[in-house]
């Protein structure tokens, strides 16, 4: 299996060309899940790095989900709405900063960056053995980890993030997961050490891992791969355009998720 590179400037860009490359050059090889009728399929290593993550356009217009469940999942990794259900075996936001209602790891992290902004400690991570192991559903994000670089010219630091994955659907997940982690890191980590510390942190690099990024071969029999090549450098601003629309489901998403509660 081969490790991949892919370095640019802004996430659609990035995130399609992870996508091609996986595609042109991964190793074609069964998962667990294929029905007999699905080709191989194509598994990689692949990092990705992206410079200037915040920048526009900040959405490619390939999304397996729309809008609403984009700012579904946003909200779940921001904002924990989802914590409090027993449905899944875990959250994002809940192993990161609320484990077992009393662990915040970012929190943690944030605190460590306030005293050394260029610590090499700041981490957080998502993985339990005496769980993880034994469960159907681990965790496909397995450790968050953050540094910052000061400016010789100024007070501005410079924040790169960096999240590692064991595991990850380069159609139907990659992109969504990256949109998410940066909103995250922003919202969570950049903008709470920009406060603690009362200087500019600039949110300019975000790496991301994963050990085995591939595109099913079920996606690539039932046309999945052919509408990503259709919607090839088509991509939404967040901010001003799709952040508008996403932002009116909130109250929706909310109510649906008080119903799975009920």
């Amino acid at each position: 299996m081969k490790s991949l590179m892919v370095s640019g400037t802004g996430i659609p860009a990035v995130f399609e060309e992870a996508v091609l490359k996986c595609y042109e050059q991964g190793l074609q090889v069964k998962t667990e899940y294929d029905r007999d009728i699905d080709p191989p399929s194509r598994d990689c290593t692949m990092m990705m790095e992206i410079m200037n993550p915040l920048k526009e356009p900040m959405i490619h217009k390939f999304m397996p989900a729309g809008p609403k469940e984009l700012e579904c999942y946003c909200m779940e990794l921001i904002e924990g709405v989802k914590d409090h259900l027993t449905l899944w075996p875990y959250t994002y936001h809940k192993q990161l900063c609320n484990y077992d209602n009393m662990v915040n790891q970012i929190a943690f992290l944030v605190d460590k960056l306030s005293e050394t902004p260029y610590s090499r400690r700041a981490q957080a991570i998502t993985w339990e053995p005496l769980v993880h192991t034994a469960t159907d559903y681990p965790p496909c994000l397995q450790r968050v980890w953050v540094r910052c670089i000061p400016d010789p010219t100024s007070t501005t630091l410079y924040m790169s993030m960096h999240t590692h994955w064991r595991s990850r659907a380069a159609l139907t997940a990659s992109f969504m997961n990256i949109f998410g982690m940066v909103l995250f890191g922003d919202c969570l980590i950049r903008y709470r050490l920009e406060q603690a510390l009362k200087r500019p942190v600039v949110f300019n690099r975000y790496v991301d891992i994963s050990d085995s990024f591939h595109i099913y071969g079920q996606d690539i029999a039932e046309g999945n791969w052919e509408r990503f090549l259709a919607k090839k450098g088509q991509t939404y601003n967040y901010s001003g355009e799709l952040d508008v629309i996403m932002a009116e489901y909130r109250d929706e998403i909310r109510e649906e998720i008080a119903c799975l509660d009920a």
